[in-house]
């Protein structure tokens, strides 16, 4: 989970968490990692992804945070901070608006917050260039299924920011951080206001910081150096307005404790968090859930041919490890494909989406960096078929058929021998014209 974003995430943010329709986009840098990791909380209808990737370094197709103890609990015990936490009536007002608001954040899609337990806390209220604000924590427990990996299960805490909409001038919940940012090093930021230019770190203990300037190490690395400025924090939070910094990166990247680091690289941030408003991520109907998908039961994971020389598996087997389902990985000549049933929402849709759909993808890897393409629906995927999974590779690369369980062979001409491709999955040459599956044949 695989974000707000889990993107975190949940899967993502994480892994629990299934690609989105557009997948993972450039991931070199600055807004591109911020999308990428919304995107992998998003996703319209049920489909087998299939991500072919040239000669380089695979790349990671979704970042977590760290599983484990939610260090967060102790901001539930703390007294609230700021100049407004006397103020009855405001805090009031505010409690009134997270029990309202809560469940039409974006990551309630996936029942984070159906099982809130005890009593919200305020942490911090006070007044911001942007209005009067506070931030707001409370456990929620997370339960396994297909979005939430038993990993990040459990009793969690959630973290939000109540603060006035500029668009209305109404208090509402503008944003929240994922349960799953639960990483010592990553400090709770909130971007809000007017075009989100007023920003909020709250002060966890630890020393502050703030990147001013982040600097690609080479044209096409995912690495990048930072030159990050502390930031004093006073009563709780610490509190600035981007008008005071126009030279800052974009995204807003922040880390609290005492050695941030010199070099970054965005696939593996290590503490380094991207700050986001959450305004723009909220749903229009705030009882819809995800529906919980009904894919093949299959937990197979087939890996078929030789990795390309040079390009580095770890984080394609990681992604195969987590991944709830089956998944096929071919190695083709210089691609590696990859095949899965994923669900996909739309962020804005107000109801389950229906049908399966067979979505190609080609992810191209030169020279360590990603490039994305559009998806391009090839056919629906059924459950009930002989050959439920047959894809043909372009520009000759063969043909992935699979069906779990089942002895395979094929033939390049109708009346010609039967050659055998082994059981469950195979990699088929691209003039095959016929599949034995078990003892049904199915034209391809």
């Amino acid at each position: 989970m695989n974000t707000t974003e889990l993107s975190r995430l949940l899967h993502d943010a994480t892994d629990g968490l299934e690609p989105p329709e557009n997948f993972a986009g450039h991931v070199l840098a600055g807004s591109r990692r911020r999308r990428l990791r919304r995107r992998l909380t998003v996703a319209a209808s049920a489909v087998a992804v299939i991500a072919v990737a040239t000669t380089g370094t695979v790349v990671v197709l979704s970042h977590d945070t760290a599983p484990g103890v939610d260090i967060a609990n102790e901001l539930l015990t703390r007294p609230t901070k700021g100049v407004l936490a006397g103020d009855r009536k405001f805090l009031n007002e505010v409690l009134d608006v997270w029990q309202s608001d809560l469940t039409y954040m974006d990551e309630a899609r996936f029942r984070l917050y159906d099982d809130l337990r005890g009593e919200p806390h305020i942490f911090w209220a006070g007044d911001t260039p942007a209005g009067r604000a506070a931030v707001v924590v409370q456990q929620t427990y997370v339960h396994e299924d297909h979005w939430v990996h038993a990993q990040y299960a459990g009793m969690r805490t959630v973290r939000g920011l109540v603060a006035t909409d500029p668009a209305d001038g109404k208090l509402k919940l503008v944003a929240t951080r994922s349960p799953f940012d639960n990483a010592p090093d990553v400090a709770t930021t909130f971007l809000f206001g007017a075009h989100d230019r007023t920003t909020l770190i709250l002060d966890e203990g630890k020393p502050l910081y703030y990147a001013i300037s982040s600097t690609v190490i080479s044209p096409n690395s995912t690495r990048y150096r930072v030159q990050w400025r502390r930031i004093q924090a006073h009563d709780g939070a610490a509190l600035m307005s981007t008008d005071d910094f126009v030279h800052m990166t974009e995204p807003f990247r922040t880390y609290q404790g005492d050695h941030p680091p010199e070099v970054v690289d965005v696939m593996r941030p290590n503490g380094v968090a991207d700050a986001m408003g959450g305004l723009g991520h909220r749903q229009l109907n705030p009882d819809f859930r995800l529906p919980i998908p009904n894919f093949f039961p299959w937990q197979d994971k087939w890996t078929i041919g030789t990795p390309v020389a040079g390009v580095d598996t770890e984080e394609l087997e990681r992604t195969a490890r987590t991944h709830s389902g089956w998944q096929i990985t071919v190695w083709s000549h210089d691609r590696v494909i990859l095949l899965r049933e994923n669900m996909i929402v739309d962020n804005k849709s107000k109801s389950p989406p229906q049908g399966a759909v067979l979505t190609v993808r080609t992810d191209e890897i030169v020279q360590n960096r990603l490039g994305t393409s559009e998806s391009t629906d090839v056919g629906v995927v059924d459950h009930d078929a002989v050959l439920p999974i047959r894809y043909h590779i372009p520009d000759g690369g063969g043909w992935v058929v699979a069906r779990a369980g089942k002895s395979l062979a094929y033939r390049t001409t109708p009346d010609g021998q039967w050659q055998d491709a082994g059981t469950g999955a195979a990699l088929l040459p691209d003039n095959a014209v016929q599949v034995r599956v078990g003892d049904k044949v199915v034209t391809l």
